[in-house]
């Protein structure tokens, strides 16, 4: 399947965000404290070539586009690898860091700011498409998901915690955040100009 990007109105896709990450945890709380998403970037989907764009600003509802989950992997994958400085955090806000310790996907890849659960992916790792699903599956809460490429470093970091200047540090570097739309069925973005 081809798919391709679309761009969305921008207080749309705004509120929806809003709807959908403000102040789940330090992380989405830090994006909308420290980034004006309206003034300072734009709004796109990933969608198959040929849909009814129509629809494209329902959100809320699913079962209007056939979107491809591997579409979607593959993109963010594309743009992550290529930067290797870049890399990609996803907040995981089913569960605290505590409940995960022995988790095989928190153990490679997790990270904690207090009780919180986050994973990232690093490009210079040479990530692959599988730990990609991975971490969108690990994220993707019903009502919250959130992504966030940037290009912070974690080199410094220490003991799997992050904190709050690293925290404000990827809100700052962001060149993209992403979040669940069409109930669940795919994803709109936020683009730094």
């Amino acid at each position: 399947m081809n798919a391709r990007r679309y761009e969305l109105n921008i207080d749309t896709a705004f509120d929806h965000f809003s709807k959908k990450i403000n102040g789940s945890n330090e992380l989405s709380s830090t994006v909308f404290r420290l980034l004006d998403l309206k003034k300072n970037g734009r709004f796109f989907t990933i969608l198959p070539d040929g849909v009814n764009i129509g629809n494209i600003h329902k959100f809320d509802q699913g079962g209007i586009f056939n979107n491809s989950q591997e579409e979607i992997i593959l993109f963010m994958l594309k743009i992550l690898l290529s930067n290797s400085d870049f890399s990609f955090v996803f907040d995981d806000v089913l569960e605290e860091y505590k409940d995960l310790v022995e988790y095989k996907l928190f153990v490679s890849n997790g990270f904690c700011y207090k009780t919180e659960a986050y994973y990232v992916i690093q490009a210079k790792n040479n990530p692959d498409r599988d730990l990609i699903s991975e971490c969108l599956e690990a994220a993707d809460a019903e009502w919250h998901c959130l992504g966030v490429l940037t290009s912070a470093s974690f080199d410094k970091l220490k003991n799997k915690e992050l904190t709050i200047a690293m925290i404000r540090d990827i809100c700052v570097d962001a060149k993209i955040i992403m979040t669940t739309a069409y109930d669940g069925e795919g994803y709109i973005f936020w683009e730094k100009s």
